[in-house]
């Protein structure tokens, strides 16, 4: 009878433990979640808005045209496109070449930076890009994003805290082309026709 109460007592000790943990993990968490949305709130009041298009891409090199077996040696080749943002309201998808922001040809990800960085909530941008071998193009009404979207679940914070030091991303961080990230991509691009 006294080696099961002790035994009891172990297994209830250890259930109470394990909750703690469970309890500690969710509340670090809720913490992360509070600093990145209040961190946006803080520039809000500040006076500073920022915009987005809600994709991430790839500048396409030697490296990606040779991977993708791409036709074309420029542009931005769309990783992911953010459901319920302006770029995937405007149509743009997985797999689409953005070759020119407003007038500016797409090299690398610091021009979609700074050309999205100098707009407001609100204005239009022209984005031409290919799919499918097809020219397409189309007006991105920008906006701020919403807080779900803010937060990138498998990234650090999406956005800086003060857009003057860092300037405002549609790539919560950066996507080089070494390993799974290529093999995963390559696997879930679609076929060109």
């Amino acid at each position: 009878m006294k080696k099961i109460l002790i035994f009891s007592a172990k297994i209830l000790l250890l259930i109470i433990f394990i909750k703690v943990l469970i309890l500690v993990f969710i509340v670090s968490l809720t913490r992360k979640n509070e600093t990145q949305i209040s961190a946006s709130l803080v520039q809000n009041r500040a006076g500073f808005s920022h915009v987005w298009l809600g994709i991430q891409v790839l500048p396409i090199d030697k490296t990606v045209v040779k991977n993708f077996n791409l036709p074309f040696h420029r542009g931005l080749l769309v990783r992911k496109v953010i459901s319920g943002s302006p770029a995937a309201e405007a149509g743009v998808m997985r797999g689409d070449v953005i070759r020119r922001i407003g007038n500016t040809r797409m090299r690398d990800t610091l021009q979609l930076r700074k050309i999205i960085s100098k707009m407001s909530p609100g204005q239009k941008v022209r984005v031409v890009y290919i799919r499918n071998m097809k020219t397409k193009t189309v007006y991105v009404r920008l906006e701020q994003p919403l807080f779900d979207t803010l937060i990138d679940r498998n990234a650090q914070l999406v956005y800086g805290v003060y857009p003057a030091v860092i300037p405002p991303t549609d790539i919560p961080y950066p996507y080089f082309y070494f390993g799974e990230e290529r093999e995963e991509m390559e696997n879930e691009l679609p076929e060109n026709e």
